[in-house]
């Protein structure tokens, strides 16, 4: 039989539903891979490997900051798209005929628009850099 000290948590285990059993065991398993080691004085990176998926630095997971570099790709394609379409109405009212060609508010507020996202556009290649 099984040691005499986890014959308390065998006991208590059938008691659980099987996916809560299940969910601690590979939380167990996940927190034996992973034991948290001091950066070394060298200042290098200590990778290691928690779970299949999961690359840790350090304490930090990679994954996260992989979902957070998806969104602001995901920001940044948006910001595109409403950039192309800022572009083509300030396009489609330049080529307006005579007297409809005027210089107005509305023209002055796609131009700011365009500046807007475009120095946005910016920023956000700037942390896609950063966090490569």
């Amino acid at each position: 039989m099984a040691d005499e000290s986890l014959a308390p948590f065998h006991r208590n285990r059938k008691r659980l539903p099987w996916k809560q059993r299940q969910h601690e065991s590979s939380s167990k398993a996940n927190q034996q891979l992973v034991k948290m080691k001091q950066p070394s004085s060298s200042g290098g990176t200590d990778l290691r490997i928690s779970s299949p998926n999961i690359l840790t630095r350090n304490g930090i997971e990679v994954a996260t900051q992989l979902e957070d570099l998806k969104a602001l790709e995901a920001a940044k394609r948006a910001k595109e798209a409403s950039l192309k379409l800022a572009e083509s109405r300030l396009e489609n009212r330049l080529s307006r005929p005579g007297n409809e060609n005027g210089d107005d508010a509305a023209q002055h507020g796609l131009r700011g628009e365009v500046s807007t996202l475009n120095q946005s556009i910016e920023v956000l290649e700037e942390q896609i850099d950063k966090g490569r």
